[in-house]
């Protein structure tokens, strides 16, 4: 089961199962990804920074 948001203004759930052939919508996501993934990255090499 989901948790509450406490804020639904704020946040929603991602449908991770959500799939899209336009190739405009997979830029996109490959974007966010990418920006996701590089900030893991620096989470991982020193927490307190970021």
């Amino acid at each position: 089961m989901v948790n509450q948001i406490k804020n639904p203004w704020h946040s929603r759930p991602i449908d991770v199962h959500r799939w899209s052939n336009h190739p405009e919508v997979r830029e996109l996501v490959d974007r966010i990804w990418e920006g996701f993934l590089d900030l893991y990255a620096a989470w991982l090499d020193d927490p307190e920074t970021t």
